[in-house]
């Protein structure tokens, strides 16, 4: 019988814990191709040594290089959110089994249902992610429809306003529900303006889940938090210089941004 090749997301927790005991007692059966932790370097490092899987994503790359000094071979490394979505349809795959806390799961879950490597998550296929999507979109529409219109102070009453805006403006899924939407789409001159909007997400999830950061990938929410939570005058330069592409594409004058700003 030839082996299931597994990629475990959230390989440091119980549920990760529990697996990694069952695969020990199944090497005939099972094998373990990929493991991903959130920022557990140490966990993840003593995990992977012992199975060697051939890809590790760390979310957090705040502890990459302790999780690079820690490994006594050369797996490939992924980090950020896009690092989980990287790693779940790693190819030869059987098998993923997500093992996260919470939604973080989901996007990855996704990925790996529009790889054909799972049929669905937490019990709903992407259909039924999409209705729920849709179904909590609409629930906070309603909310926000609620809220009074006297009695706030001037900044609440702006902030309201700008999210009505925009709940209305952004409708679609984004990147997210619509794994069609491609950025190099943005520059076709013919393209209409909904599917421009839905190509310039994927623009930004695109870039912003893909920025350089000592020799890996971050997304950008991790470089923000690094230049929020790092005292390292190094490190905090190099993830400013890391979100440069993001902001070169957001800004520039001859960007597919600035056809829909104009």
């Amino acid at each position: 019988m030839r082996k299931r090749r597994i990629i475990l997301l959230g390989s440091t927790g119980s549920i990760g814990a529990s697996a990694i005991k069952v695969a020990t007692t199944m090497p005939d059966r099972m094998e373990i191709v990929g493991m991903a932790a959130h920022r557990s370097a140490q966990k993840l490092a003593a995990a992977a040594n012992r199975f060697k899987p051939e890809a590790l994503c760390l979310v957090d790359p705040a502890s990459l290089n302790e999780l690079r000094a820690a490994l006594t071979y050369h797996p490939e490394i992924f980090t950020g959110e896009e690092g989980l979505v990287e790693l779940s349809t790693l190819p030869g795959a059987d098998m993923v089994l997500v093992a996260i806390v919470g939604t973080a799961g989901l996007r990855p879950a996704l990925a790996a249902i529009d790889s054909g490597l799972l049929s669905s998550y937490q019990g709903r296929d992407r259909a039924a992610w999409e209705q729920l999507y849709r179904d909590k979109r609409a629930k906070l529409s309603r909310e926000l429809e609620k809220l009074p219109a006297s009695g706030l102070s001037a900044r609440d009453t702006m902030a309201i306003a700008t999210m009505r805006k925009r709940m209305k403006a952004f409708t679609a899924g984004g990147a997210l529900f619509n794994p069609a939407s491609k950025c190099q789409n943005a520059a076709r001159k013919d393209i209409a303006y909904p599917d421009l909007k839905s190509a310039l997400v994927a623009c930004f999830v695109e870039i912003g889940n893909n920025l350089s950061f000592e020799g890996g990938k971050i997304n950008r929410v991790s470089a923000l938090d690094l230049l929020h939570e790092t005292s390292d005058p190094g490190r905090r330069k190099s993830a400013f210089f890391a979100l440069v592409p993001l902001w070169r594409q957001s800004t520039a004058t001859t960007s597919p941004t600035a056809r829909i700003a104009a």
